[in-house]
């Protein structure tokens, strides 16, 4: 290399050493992936004729116990976050027991081709109903300014029925009594209701209070108005969305975190589905500075480079 060349080559170099950051996504899902298991389920849950083509599950890039086996981009978690009307989360795939969460193959008006313009055929879809939900984990360590996107919709939404997004940061297991079960089963699912949830639905289990709940207080038209303890930070609650939508939120507080927890449910909903899709999840990793004896060095060689040149004339 000349020292014109050497000259110019060092000073590139340290200005991107010193760049203050760069974006990386941290999770990705399609579930296009999920290519097997469909059969056709009710169109509701309380319906005795169904068109919708679901396998249910949890979905698993890597399979485990009775979820999806495999085919979905990330690794998923199944839970029920209020007292359901079907109690069965994860279904056993037949006609009469679809189970409340899992993979529909064909997302509907607005994702599927001959939708919308849409050419792309058969993009599946996650699916969510009557208090249950799915979720995933993030190690934001190292990392900040952290942006959630996805496409969602639903389907026969009634009145009351929410679809709800938002995030946990912790151990969503902490402090739960033996009573209840330390944390997940070996389907990846976990039961995070609350005790007036339990009281209502007659069961004997409990205490259930903690953390880990999700108990807004709602106003007549379904705004949140304040939360009956737990620490879920919840970003969406809406409905009668009858074609995809894309929606974006900032995961505030979430950087530089070894556990945050984002799900996705449908409030109510035992004769309803709600339906996500495409969700990302980027944020900034910060580039360690340059130190000072590398800058030093740096201008050392740029020094001696020009020392150099001025002889050769």
């Amino acid at each position: 290399m000349s020292k014109h060349a050497l000259t110019w080559s060092i000073a590139p170099v340290l200005l991107a050493c010193s760049a203050g950051s760069q974006a990386v996504t941290l999770f990705s899902e399609t579930f296009d992936g999920v290519n097997s298991g469909y059969y056709s389920a009710p169109t509701s849950n309380s319906g005795t004729s169904g068109s919708h083509s679901i396998t249910g599950g949890v979905p698993t890039s890597v399979g485990s116990g009775d979820g999806i086996n495999g085919g979905a981009d990330e690794v998923w978690y199944g839970a029920r976050f209020e007292h359901p009307d079907s109690p069965d989360l994860i279904g056993n795939g037949t006609y009469s027991n679809p189970g409340d969460i899992g993979v529909q193959q064909y997302g509907g008006k607005g994702h599927d081709a001959g939708y919308e313009n849409n050419p792309t055929p058969g993009n599946h879809v996650g699916l969510l109903s009557d208090d249950g939900g799915i979720m995933f984990r993030l190690d934001t360590t190292g990392k900040q300014n952290l942006q959630l996107s996805f496409d969602w919709r639903t389907f026969k939404s009634g009145s009351r029925d929410r679809l709800v997004v938002g995030y946990f940061i912790g151990d969503l297991t902490a402090g739960r009594p033996a009573s209840i079960g330390s944390g997940f089963d070996a389907n990846n699912t976990i039961d995070l209701q609350n005790e007036a949830q339990f009281t209502n639905g007659g069961t004997t289990y409990g205490p259930h209070d903690g953390d880990w709940n999700w108990s807004p207080v709602l106003n007549q038209n379904g705004s949140v108005s304040g939360y009956q303890g737990g620490k879920w930070i919840e970003l969406m609650r809406k409905r009668d969305n009858t074609q995809f939508t894309n929606e974006s939120f900032s995961l505030a507080g979430a950087d530089n975190q070894s556990e945050v927890w984002v799900a996705f449910w449908l409030d109510n909903g035992d004769g309803d589905f709600g339906k996500i899709d495409d969700i990302v999840v980027t944020a900034d990793v910060a580039v360690v500075p340059v130190p000072a004896t590398v800058w030093l060095f740096g201008s050392g060689l740029l020094s001696l480079a020009g020392i150099a040149r001025r002889k050769t004339r």
